[in-house]
């Protein structure tokens, strides 16, 4: 194999039209753009038939993948990889990690999808080079980028319930030029939802008309390309939103959330970065610089319709002013006839500022650093070895809490300002992945990988309402994957994704009960071990010329490692089927059905929803060339279902978009 093929291979210097290559942080695929068994590919086409309006609605279409807190109070959703949940999978955007510093989460619904070309997540033993804490995997979104002379696009987007109080409207607009030595993209949206419909199969105690949410978002993105292989850019995005919660409608009322009405007048995030490409010939540089903020408003309200603010303890205003700022680069070159070596160091430094009604500013800061060295070499044209190492570290800078310390002895000691213990910790990952073809239209994927995850300021410094003791010398959580795939292509006819998995959770984080009178005091420790395995299937197939199906499938077993103890939000079963008929040249009629087996939602089993299955019908006209316009139903049957016990997801929702690209 000649060195300048496999570099070219590495370098992605053109993977697919209108992908932003310079945001993909690792190439699996032969055919690129293509899931294999351990990173699945969701394409910009797949997003759109599906109706996957924010980052989170493609849970369903991917196997392995599970929507989490699907209707969390906090009303956010997030993703979790083969039962591994969203604070254990980093999320990035053009391989910039945006998760926010102070609990890891990041709210995926607050992602639209319109200016996406594709979602990368790599399950288990994820690439090195996307750096600390993929304990579970990873989650790139890849943008855009302009690739002629002038290319424009505008959306619209409404949805509601049989309650017109629940419309929801989505605008986006796109415009981008290409030019030979430089390209310019600017683009927005804004939604607006008026409310969550309800199922009519389900008696609801609360008024759930005022669950709301608005945002606004705009996006500028420069790129100079004075060569074909090179590329510089700077990106920038400002989001602003403000949202309700959503409300619980569960039998246990002793729950947090039961009398819990969360309103965030605030939820704001800014970002800039850079990121480059400098190829020499037989090797390359690329970097990445990046500052981003974010500030949150949180108040409890005193009832469901948000209109006032809770009396006395309960009636909190709560304020974040986060920032991140980060840095690295990646060097890769050919070393002999049939090796490629890469070498990434990162730096990243978080900084949480949060107050409250009468409370001083606290600042929690916390720097990260990681040095990732990745190579592969090629036996044949059929058979490599990837092999990583990286060594991470994380390190406390600073921990206030406004309060009376747990050693302060006076009984009369009065509330201040004062810093927590701070501490150090590092941690070696380490990965092997060994992909054969037997033919050009299949692989075979042997994969084991040794992943960590620093905890993150909550998890060590956060009293969680009193209901905590922070715990400073919390260490990182370690995961063992295990995984065999196979991945086949039979023409252009029929394609399948299988895949094997068991991953080994040491030094997880459990809580562990440390006060009971007067009343139950937990605190996060490093004792619990757990297992996860299970398989996923994927198949894809053109039946007829106008027909084509597909389905995906997912068995997970958890097993917490203690008796009467569960790992929460992990379905057993979860399955996704589809059918796609072009009824006439310019229309189609596109069924999904989605449905999984129901997961605990209480460590202790108590409460648990059962399974559920939902339908979907889209009718799809093509109406010219650039004017695509559909019409449909989600939950057709209006099914009453739920993610987590108490909080239900959308009643039967009909739809309408209309799209015109340029």
């Amino acid at each position: 194999m000649k060195k300048s093929i496999a570099l070219s291979a590495v370098l992605c210097v053109c993977l697919h039209a209108e992908i932003f290559t310079l945001g993909v942080v690792e190439v699996t695929a032969k055919d690129e753009g293509v899931s294999t068994p351990n990173v699945s590919v969701v394409n910009k086409k797949t997003i759109q038939l599906n109706n996957a309006k924010t980052v989170s609605d493609i849970a369903k279409l991917t196997p392995g993948v599970s929507l989490r807190g699907g209707a969390y109070a906090r009303n956010e959703t997030s993703i979790s990889i083969r039962g591994l949940s969203s604070t254990q999978i980093p999320v990035y955007i053009d391989g910039i990690p945006v998760y926010v510093p102070y609990d890891g989460n990041m709210d995926l619904s607050r992602f639209t999808t319109y200016d996406l070309s594709r979602i990368d997540i790599s399950k288990g033993a994820s690439s090195v080079l996307y750096g600390p804490n993929a304990l579970g995997g990873a989650i790139n979104i890849v943008s855009l980028k302009p690739t002629r002379e002038l290319e424009a696009s505008l959306g619209y987007g409404a949805r509601a319930g049989k309650d017109s109080g629940t419309l929801t409207n989505i605008v986006d607009a796109r415009v981008a030029t290409k030019q030979e030595l430089f390209y310019v993209q600017v683009n927005g949206s804004f939604i607006e939802n008026d409310g969550n419909p309800m199922t009519s199969n389900h008696d609801f105690v609360k008024d759930h008309s005022h669950v709301e949410s608005r945002d606004k978002k705009v996006g500028l993105k420069l790129g100079f390309t004075p060569t074909d292989s090179d590329e510089y850019v700077i990106s920038y995005s400002k989001q602003e939103g403000e949202k309700t919660g959503r409300l619980y409608e569960g039998r246990d009322k002793t729950d947090f959330f039961s009398d819990s009405y969360w309103y965030w007048p605030q939820w704001n995030k800014e970002s800039i970065y850079f990121l480059s490409n400098t190829d020499f010939n037989n090797w390359y540089v690329k970097s990445k610089a990046y500052y981003d903020k974010f500030k949150n408003s949180l108040h409890n309200m005193s009832d469901s319709n948000f209109n006032q603010s809770a009396p006395g303890k309960r009636g909190f205003k709560s304020k974040y002013n986060d920032y991140t700022y980060g840095f690295g680069f990646e060097v890769g070159a050919n070393i002999g006839e049939n090796n490629i070596l890469k070498f990434a160091p990162s730096y990243k430094r978080d900084v949480h500022r949060e107050s409250d009604i009468d409370v001083p500013v606290q600042r929690y800061e916390d720097e990260t650093l990681s040095l990732a060295l990745e190579h592969t070499y090629f036996f044949t044209e059929r058979t490599n070895l990837t092999t990583g190492i990286s060594y991470d570290s994380r390190k406390a800078i600073k921990a206030e809490h406004y309060g009376i310390p747990a050693w302060e002895s006076n009984p009369k000691a009065k509330k201040r300002l004062y810093e927590h213990p701070t501490k150090k910790d590092g941690s070696f990952n380490y990965q092997a992945i060994f992909k054969h073809s037997f033919t050009d239209e299949d692989e075979l994927m042997l994969g084991f990988a040794k992943k960590t995850r620093f905890p993150t300021i909550k998890d060590r410094y956060s009293f969680r309402f009193g209901r905590f003791i922070p715990n400073p010398d919390l260490k990182a959580e370690e995961a063992y994957h295990y995984e065999v795939g196979y991945s086949k292509k039979f023409g252009d006819d029929f394609r399948l994704n299988a895949a094997i998995f068991y991953s080994d959770i040491r030094k997880k984080f459990e809580t562990i009960v440390v006060q009971t009178k007067p009343k139950k005091i937990g605190q996060f420790q490093n004792i619990g071990n757990s297992d996860i395995y299970g398989f996923e299937f994927e198949a894809h197939a053109n039946l007829m010329s106008n027909l084509k199906m597909g389905a995906n499938y997912t068995y997970m077993h958890a097993d917490s490692g203690k008796d009467g103890v569960y790992l929460t939000g992990i379905p057993k079963h979860k399955g996704f089927l589809y059918a796609d008929l072009k009824i006439a040249p310019k229309f189609s009629l596109y069924i999904s059905q989605e449905g999984e087996t129901g997961r605990q939602s209480n460590s202790d089993g108590t409460f648990k929803p059962g399974g559920f299955m939902v339908t979907n019908v889209k009718f799809i006209a093509n109406i010219t060339k650039n004017l695509n316009v559909d019409v449909g139903v989600d939950n057709l049957f209006d099914k009453a279902y739920e993610y987590t016990e108490g909080f239900f997801g959308d009643g039967r929702t009909f739809f309408a978009n209309i799209r015109y690209d340029f």
